[in-house]
């Protein structure tokens, strides 16, 4: 387990799956309901994250992604994706400046070859590249309690920020980073404070967010509110065969006015195109028994898709992400999922396909 609360977590009755990670905390579906109605918190330290430092830093990023880095103030984020000299995607990442230097995150493990990719292309820039990944925790605060929570445990008002926003606070006089997101179809709020201080900001996190109901919650419930939301995690849904377009997040993650950076004669061209030849889709399944990622997709006898994950809905029964041929990808359209034992009805749902309002 890469975490540097492990203690405190088993110690919470953390169930963990071959790797370390937590899969819940013994009762997956009152985090979930946690997270929907009042407050859930996540350890999500094993996040990759690498800092850039130097005057060319904003510049230096902004050539080998596909958002327009360049225009972001302090305190300002965006999502983009990593992309090869081809124009595949190599990570899906979000971006944060501050006012000396720039952060990234991305899946967990995929820190060597994200550095070693932006190592290759550093030339004569002034820009220093460090792995923050052991030394900074990140916490997931997810809930409509999520802001009271944040404010009372840095006994301030959490200011109205942007999707993904950020700001420095103090929680148990530690200085933390703070980032408002709604990614997951409800309020939440990211914390990130230094490692060797980690303990003592998630128990001041849980216990400022006890009265509001807070839980700790593991993959399982976080599983279920990402393929809700429809949001892809890198490894999983995406990986290097992938082009950017074909995960339908041009608005949030690519931006077509930014000029040159590696990759971009192949997303340029597709955008001119029009289209993709396959995209990323919610998908509705008509059984109680999970196909396993990788399942086959089928309209009318012909493979069109794969399912990429699929997670138990508490509110929707059996959904998925997947990818499905161009024609295919219409809300409503009526596919087949093959199974062992027999083909199952499934349904292509609009992105996101469930939201949960915030109080």
């Amino acid at each position: 387990m890469s975490s540097p609360i492990v203690d405190l977590l088993k110690g919470l009755g953390a169930r963990t799956d071959e790797s370390g990670g937590v899969v819940d905390f013994g009762a997956a579906l009152l985090e979930y309901n946690a997270a929907c109605g009042a407050a859930a918190l996540m350890d999500r330290s094993s996040l990759t994250k690498l800092e850039f430092r130097g005057r060319d830093r904003a510049r230096f990023v902004h050539n080998l992604c596909t958002n327009n880095v360049k225009s972001l103030a302090p305190g300002g984020a965006c999502e983009a994706f990593v992309t090869d000299v081809h124009g595949k995607i190599l990570a899906f990442v979000r971006i944060f400046a501050a006012a000396d230097a720039i952060y990234l995150d991305s899946a967990p493990g995929t820190s060597a070859r994200l550095i070693a990719h932006f190592r290759r292309y550093l030339i004569t820039e002034d820009v220093e590249i460090a792995d923050r990944t052991s030394d900074t925790a990140a916490f997931l605060l997810v809930g409509p309690e999520s802001r009271a929570i944040a404010g009372a445990a840095a006994f301030q008002q959490i200011p109205d920020l942007p999707e993904l926003g950020h700001t420095l606070v103090r929680i148990a006089d530690v200085e933390c980073r703070v980032i408002a997101s709604s990614v997951l179809g409800v309020s939440a709020f990211e914390v990130w404070s230094p490692a060797v201080q980690a303990a003592v900001v998630w128990q001041a996190l849980r216990r400022f967010g006890q009265p509001h109901g807070l839980r700790p919650m593991g993959e399982t419930a976080y599983a279920i509110l990402r393929v809700e939301a429809g949001l892809p995690q890198f490894g999983i849904d995406i990986d290097e065969t992938n082009l950017p377009q074909e995960i339908g997040r041009n608005d949030r993650a690519i931006s077509f006015t930014k000029g040159c950076y590696l990759g971009q004669e192949t997303v340029a061209r597709i955008d001119a195109l029009g289209h993709v030849n396959r995209r990323l889709v919610g998908l509705k399944i008509d059984s109680p028994n999970l196909p396993p990622s990788g399942t086959s997709v089928f309209a009318a006898g012909k493979e069109i898709g794969r399912i990429t994950s699929v997670v138990q809905s508490p509110a929707l029964g059996a959904v998925a992400l997947g990818y499905v041929r161009r024609g295919y990808e219409r809300p409503g359209t009526e596919l087949t999922v093959a199974s062992p034992d027999r083909p199952t009805a499934a349904t292509v749902q609009a992105i996101p396909m469930r939201t949960h309002a915030s109080r």
